[in-house]
């Protein structure tokens, strides 16, 4: 690819160099998107290396509570956002940070960790949530990308959309609740990130609902389409 001397940015004279190109996955911000593999593996490695600092006495859980979130979590959460894990990886890596709060405090049992990541209004101690936050990126995301502000990205996602709904689940939306099944094997033909998000609300029964259906009378839906969205018709007594 041509481009310039960077030894000398203001030369006319072009230099050329090579570019990897992939055809599964592109690195964007440090980040490599749909590779979800890789992003899981550079977070298990932040938790990894991750110490408490070493003193005398063992430190308090809200101060437990306070490094983590101001010197690892702030670390995860960016690549969360460019990029969300599974919720099975999430869980994984909230099960490696509780173990690195167990050996730091050297308890003589492992504790629950659905204790240390509940709020203190549930009688937990308020610890950040991977999972949780990996669940609102995974959301945050897909309704950034069905309503982009740039028209051209909002396009391609919205016709990604209809591809899944289409394709893989006879004309009904899988991001409205009504899919039963999951889609964690069509990770070639569906964005990672995208699966994530259905995960997230097929777990928790929500849904994100189309709320301009005004393409349906443009005469440019096929019948098919329009039959399997119907209503089921009435039991007769």
């Amino acid at each position: 690819m041509p481009s310039v001397d960077p030894t000398n940015p203001d030369s006319p004279a072009l230099t050329h160099h090579p570019v990897p190109v992939t055809t599964d996955f592109f690195d964007f911000l440090g980040v490599q998107v749909n590779n979800p593999d890789a992003q899981l593996n550079k977070i298990r490695q932040l938790i990894t290396d991750f110490s408490f600092p070493h003193l005398p006495t063992r430190l308090p859980l809200p101060a437990l509570r306070r490094i983590l979130s101001s010197c690892l979590i702030s670390r995860i959460r960016p690549y969360l956002s460019y990029h969300p894990l599974s919720r099975s990886d999430a869980l994984d890596l909230d099960r490696l940070l509780v173990h690195h709060v167990h050996d730091y405090l050297a308890f003589p049992f492992h504790f629950n960790s659905q204790l240390l990541f509940a709020p203190f209004a549930h009688l937990g101690f308020g610890f950040p949530s991977i999972t949780l936050l990996n669940d609102a990126a995974a959301i945050q995301g897909i309704l950034r990308d069905l309503n982009h502000h740039v028209r051209t990205f909002r396009t391609m996602a919205r016709i990604t959309l209809a591809d899944w709904t289409c394709m893989f689940n006879r004309c009904r939306s899988p991001l409205e609740g009504s899919s039963a099944r999951t889609f964690s094997r069509l990770k070639r033909a569906l964005p990672s990130a995208w699966i994530a998000a259905h995960e997230v609300l097929w777990t928790f029964r929500l849904g994100i609902r189309l709320t301009d259906q005004s393409f349906l009378s443009t005469g440019d839906v096929a019948l098919r389409h329009l039959i399997r969205n119907l209503p089921p018709p009435p039991l007769l007594p």
